[in-house]
């Protein structure tokens, strides 16, 4: 009918983590859990309609465009999705230096295109490579023009959008070595926002865990890895990463459906409907995010009342 009124989706719910210069947190979770609405919203990129964000002792949510105009330069999102995807007719230098005009406008032409030559040599794309046009490159070259894009202002946040996502193994190492090498910098914070549990926890030192808007496990990346604790977090690990090349899978296992299930939550439990331990108290009330030990935190009532 036109008069039917979507309801209202609650991409992201209840979640709490702080982040400190120098540490890489790792958040995971198939698509359509709100990792990347997360990021939107981090970076600016989409308003939020309650909650806090605090970037140095500084309330987010609450500035103008103003003033986030003069904070975009410190906090930067690296993507290749949607608006982040490179104009494949304009050559990488070109896109970086772009990038630069809207962050940096009292800075003139030569300048940013020297700015931007750097940022290209210092994740690995050669001059001939940053003349190309977008459209020519492998997508391994775009993933190190999107990192220069976000680098070039020197953020003190970087968040990386499924940067590593379609490519193959061979193509993956040299950039999870330039991506660890991100973490040696004690000034700058890291997220790394990844389907791929396996990879996200070789990144990062921490990692949250979400499904379906909400937080279900959070901790040391290796434990977490390890011994992961939610029912979910070990389907997360034996299932394979997907393929952003191949086409969406008619049915799956392991993706919940974005139509429905965002939409219409279940009750208790977000993932109770799908859960090997669910019992009558997961559909009754939603678990609280509970210290099972150290760091280590778990949404679940099956875990967190160590029956």
């Amino acid at each position: 009918m036109p008069w039917h009124r979507e309801p209202a989706v609650r991409a992201v719910d209840d979640i709490h983590f702080d982040l400190y210069a120098g540490q890489t947190l790792g958040i995971v979770g198939a698509p359509g859990c709100g990792k990347r609405t997360l990021a939107l919203a981090l970076s600016d990129q989409l308003p939020t309609s309650a909650g806090s964000i605090r970037y140095r002792d500084q309330e987010l949510t609450a500035l103008s465009k103003k003033d986030w105009l003069q904070l975009r330069p410190q906090i930067q999102l690296a993507s290749l999705n949607g608006r982040y995807a490179l104009p494949p007719r304009k050559s990488a230098i070109d896109v970086v230096a772009e990038s630069l005009r809207g962050l940096r406008p009292a800075v003139a032409l030569a300048e940013r295109r020297a700015r931007a030559t750097a940022a290209l040599a210092a994740v690995g794309v050669e001059a001939d490579i940053g003349a190309k046009p977008a459209g020519d490159l492998e997508r391994s070259a775009c993933v190190r023009v999107a990192l220069a894009r976000a680098l070039a202002t020197n953020p003190q946040l970087l968040i990386c959008d499924e940067l590593l996502s379609g490519l193959e193994a061979a193509a993956r190492q040299p950039l999870i070595t330039l991506l660890t090498a991100l973490r040696g910098s004690g000034e700058r914070a890291v997220i790394h926002i990844s389907d791929d549990f396996a990879l996200t926890a070789q990144l990062a030192d921490r990692v949250l865990v979400m499904y379906l808007g909400k937080v279900m496990e959070q901790g040391a990346a290796a434990s977490l890895h390890s011994q992961p604790k939610h029912p979910y977090s070990r389907e997360l690990l034996t299932a394979p990463p997907v393929d952003a090349r191949a086409a969406p899978p008619v049915v799956s296992r392991w993706l919940p459906s974005r139509d429905t299930a965002r939409s219409h939550p279940p009750m208790g439990c977000v993932y109770h409907p799908r859960c090997p331990l669910a019992e009558h108290a997961c559909v009754q009330s939603v678990p609280l995010l509970r210290r099972v030990k150290g760091e280590h935190y778990v949404a679940c009532h099956f875990v967190a009342g160590g029956r």
